[in-house]
């Protein structure tokens, strides 16, 4: 698949069985990030309707940025190029699942890039199925006659907390980790503090009374229907309206 209008739309599932889910787009970038269950996001509307989402595909988009660029210097200059549509003049996809293939070309330059993407699907394995992770590898190659040199980077804005750092004050943490053979990052956060002393509650009316004095109709309409007057004045307070 070349098509840019239809790559867009592409969607392939590149998470792990019932760990939410993860897109990977027809030009290669991560998406959706539907794996925290928060109300704050629901792609394609409240109901997540299948049916409709078929006729009517999403586009391609992300609650926080992430992607992967290669820096390439050769002939003398260095550019960063975006793995992704914008980076290169030619981007072609074929999904063959689990396994999800990109191939990134462009004619200013000899470097070649594939990326393989594949969700950790084994066959009659569900614990090896549903590791909540996402593979992705990159392979550059030189399909010149001259030394190029290139290097592979990545980013990620922090997942966590996408909800409640807009209701509360919240520490946003990142540190590098090493387990056996493997380095990640870990993203964490934490209780920003409570922002100030909490003030007392302000009693501005309790109605805890038989009448409703001193609150008076302050427009005409609001008059009581058994006002003495037909034409009688309406009165206000000045303590309230």
């Amino acid at each position: 698949m070349t098509d840019p209008a239809a790559m867009a739309k592409v969607g392939m599932p590149v998470s792990g069985v019932c760990t939410g889910q993860v897109y990977l787009a027809g030009d290669g970038q991560l998406w959706l990030w539907d794996v925290d269950s928060q109300s704050y996001y629901r792609p394609g509307g409240a109901t997540g309707d299948g049916a409709a989402l078929r006729a009517h595909p999403l586009t391609a988009t992300n609650p926080f940025r992430n992607g992967f660029a290669v820096q390439v210097s050769e002939a003398g200059q260095q550019k960063i190029r975006p793995l992704d549509a914008s980076g290169f003049t030619e981007v072609g996809f074929v999904g063959q699942y689990p396994v999800g293939t990109v191939e990134y070309r462009d004619a200013g330059s000899s470097l070649a890039v594939t990326l393989q993407a594949r969700s950790p699907f084994v066959p009659t394995s569900v614990a090896d199925s549903s590791i909540p992770a996402t593979y992705v590898t990159y392979t550059l190659r030189n399909t010149g006659h001259h030394p190029i040199s290139a290097t592979l980077a990545g980013w990620l804005d922090s997942p966590v907390c996408l909800g409640a750092r807009l209701q509360q004050a919240v520490k946003l943490r990142s540190a590098a980790f090493t387990a056996g053979s493997a380095r990640g990052v870990e993203f964490s956060g934490a209780d920003g503090g409570d922002g100030g002393p909490i003030q007392d509650d302000i009693v501005f009316e309790d109605w805890e009374r038989d009448t409703y004095a001193p609150w008076t109709p302050k427009a005409p309409h609001l008059v009581p229907a058994r006002s003495p007057k037909r034409n009688a004045r309406t009165i206000s307070s000045d303590s309230a309206h």
